[in-house]
């Protein structure tokens, strides 16, 4: 049995360089019944900044939330226990979100209500990464080179890909062809499991 918090892709780097990437790989395709070509791993200082280099994005909040234990980075044995995080706060609506608190949207898991869920924060994720997708894709990044230049410099520091750079013009011009509602479709695990509304049949 894998220790706990221990992440497949650590799992398989630790084997060989490039083998986290290839696990992950076989694994999802395991799951989803799906070949998987290329992947993408970023960290979430890469995830910050590439959001950054864009200028940000525009998320709906569709729930208001507040989450009063999201962990300080750094500061996880810290004393007492309450210095050990902070207080977030999201309302509902558009919300322009810079790379730290799309981060934050996207992690938080002790939010109270309906947000508190792991399913609610894999629907913030998906929200996170379309957002990210759109503004990319917009003419006001896309001809925009120091946005591009910012970006490009990001992925090459942060993100770990066995994408080429030369990939890239391709995979722009086929990102900029694709229609969104028709040609991509977006899974979870979630799609793969039941998640009854009444869950105290099961103890929550």
């Amino acid at each position: 049995m894998r220790p706990a918090g221990v992440h497949l892709r650590d799992v398989g780097q630790a084997r060989e360089e490039g083998g986290g990437r290839d696990l992950v790989k076989s694994a999802i395709a395991e799951v989803v019944g799906q070949s998987v070509h290329y992947i993408v791993v970023i960290d979430f200082a890469g995830f910050e900044q590439a959001i950054d280099a864009i200028g940000g994005i525009e998320v709906n909040v569709e729930n208001a939330f507040e989450d009063y234990k999201y962990p300080i980075p750094g500061k996880e044995n810290a004393e007492p226990e309450t210095a050990r995080y902070t207080h977030l706060s999201f309302s509902q609506g558009l919300t322009h979100m810079n790379g730290r608190t799309a981060l934050q949207f996207a992690r938080s898991r002790h939010a109270e209500g309906i947000e508190g869920s792991d399913f609610a924060r894999a629907e913030r994720q998906k929200k996170i990464i379309i957002a990210f997708r759109d503004k990319l894709l917009s003419s006001q990044t896309l001809f925009n080179t120091n946005k591009m230049h910012n970006l490009i410099q990001s992925i090459n520091t942060n993100i770990d890909t066995n994408i080429t750079s030369s990939e890239y013009g391709s995979f722009a011009k086929l990102a900029l062809s694709l229609n969104t509602k028709n040609d991509m479709r977006s899974l979870s695990l979630q799609d793969y499991l039941i998640n009854p509304k009444n869950t105290k049949l099961y103890d929550g």
